[in-house]
């Protein structure tokens, strides 16, 4: 029997702390965000069959996203 499992990503911080421009899921590292990345990551797992990203109310970045679609 194979279990599969589903990944929640708390994406919903603001980078207060760091003083950042922009939050720190989206900074960019290697021509992505820290959020694709670790999205990529989790979804290259076989059995992880669904990734849902929790997102602050008013995130103004996610859409931009081509991983978003």
């Amino acid at each position: 029997m194979s279990n599969q499992f589903w990944a929640v990503v708390p994406a919903a911080g603001v980078g207060k702390r760091m003083g950042g421009s922009i939050p720190k899921q989206y900074l960019e590292i290697h021509g992505k965000t820290v959020l694709e990345h670790t999205l990529e990551r989790l979804l290259s797992v076989s059995r992880i069959s669904a990734v849902a990203v929790a997102l602050g109310q008013e995130d103004g970045y996610w859409s931009d996203l081509p991983i978003s679609r």
